[in-house]
């Protein structure tokens, strides 16, 4: 099996769906050796910010020199952004030989007449034997949808366990209220852990109190008190750790924008504070050098200075609000040229209230995904919002480059789905080129 011919085979795997459960994936692993065994894991579960508290965790970890492989979704531009060593991501001829030898025990399991593993369970189950076989220090594993149930969720003895933000998402699959999607969530704490909670609403804190208790597990509370934001700017923000912690932490500048990454980065340094206490050999200047030059694509990424765009993966209620509130932070009463995708699943109605007063101009598109909401219905959406806003439905993504003039003062925001980001990165970057 080729690379190309390795990727056609994950995305032909997409048709058994998404099947909650643990069955399936652990029967694959035992068939692969069970490398989850062998591999120490900082697990990550979390509606948002599970992918800055990652992408922080990763880049400190790395500058203490130790070797991380980094487990995430979904991609933007290329399928090998999932899977990554030391911010490499996993090479096309790895892809080829590892997910080879994972579709000899498929085709083992499935002439057993046991059920085929969904596209998510062969992912994981690739990326932890190819994380074995590199023999990496460390793991940093992303949940892909909720916790309890999710493919990820094969690890026995984390050596940490982190819980980010909990809000209302896939709420058909998690439940309705936030007690309900914080269980689901918490279901990866494990008996004898230690977990780290980021300060979410207290009816979710509540829950993955009660849980953490049950299993017996050390829980560690952020406190939003132990930070402070002294000056952002579009350039990036100096924060103030206020608490007395075993690095000698104060000031320190962090380049990934928005107000929610003050509550994300406080989250990291609870974390690398249990993990040092572990044993774990993390110091200050590795925590300083590593988020004063960190970078996440697509999570209000300033693209360009010249001309002004953004793009931003703000793909669900919260996410819309915190890009929301990041506009009006940088670029205060300033509108935007706005590009907008969202998928139908979505509460689109929401994101629509908070985003039309910000744009002066719409244009909508559609995200890369059989579960998109078109580009026409959501113009003829908003347009039941607001009959008064210009807007203007894209049929393809290519359109785009024709709307940007470069030598505007405009502000070109896309914000949406993850689905659609990547699409438009990949479209910018022949456009910058």
């Amino acid at each position: 099996m080729n690379y190309k011919e390795a990727i056609e085979y994950i995305h032909m795997t997409n048709k058994f769906g998404s099947v909650l459960g643990l069955d399936n994936i652990l029967n694959l692993l035992d068939r692969l050796g069970n490398p989850q065994k062998d591999l120490k894991v900082i697990h990550i579960a979390g509606t948002n910010g599970k992918g800055s508290i990652s992408t922080m965790m990763n880049k400190v970890l790395m500058e203490a020199e130790y070797d991380v492989g980094l487990y995430t979704s979904p991609f933007l531009e290329k399928f090998n952004e999932r899977i990554k060593i030391n911010n490499n991501d996993i090479p096309d001829e790895d892809i080829a030989h590892y997910l080879t030898e994972v579709k000899e025990k498929i085709d083992k399991m499935t002439a057993e007449g046991l059920n085929h593993p969904t596209e998510f369970e062969i992912i994981t189950a690739m990326a932890l034997y190819y994380f074995k076989e590199k023999n990496v220090d460390i793991v940093i594993l992303e949940v892909g949808l909720g916790g309890r149930l999710d493919a990820t969720n094969v690890i026995d003895a984390p050596i940490l366990e982190i819980i980010a933000s909990i809000s209302f998402d896939h709420t058909e699959y998690l439940g309705n209220t936030l007690k309900q999607i914080a269980y689901e969530k918490g279901g990866i704490i494990k008996e004898n852990s230690k977990v780290i909670l980021y300060p979410s609403h207290k009816e979710a804190l509540n829950e993955l109190i009660r849980i953490s208790k049950e299993k017996n597990a050390s829980y560690y509370l952020t406190n939003k008190g132990d930070i402070e934001l002294i000056k952002t700017d579009i350039n990036g923000s100096e924060l103030y750790y206020k608490k007395e912690n075993t690095f000698g932490l104060d000031k320190f500048s962090l380049s990934l924008l928005g107000k929610n990454q003050i509550y994300n980065v406080l989250t990291v340094i609870k974390s690398l504070e249990v993990l040092k206490k572990d044993g774990y050999n993390i110091n200050k200047c590795n925590i300083e050098k590593a988020l004063n030059n960190i970078h996440f694509n697509g999570r209000f990424e300033v693209y360009s200075k010249n001309p002004f765009i953004i793009l931003d993966g703000g793909h669900n209620k919260e996410g819309v609000e915190s890009f929301v509130d990041n506009i009006k932070l940088y670029l205060r009463d300033k509108k935007i040229v706005l590009f907008f995708g969202m998928l139908a699943d979505k509460d689109i109605d929401s994101a629509l209230k908070k985003l039309i007063p910000l744009a002066k101009k719409i244009y909508t598109l559609t995200p890369n995904n059989n579960r998109a909401f078109t580009s026409k219905d959501m113009y003829e959406k908003i347009k039941k919002v607001d009959n008064h806003i210009e807007v203007t439905y894209l049929n393809n993504i290519s359109e785009i480059p024709d709307l940007i003039d470069k030598n505007s003062d405009e502000t070109y925001a896309f914000v949406g789905s993850l689905y659609m980001i990547g699409e438009v990165r990949t479209i910018l970057k022949k456009l910058k080129n």
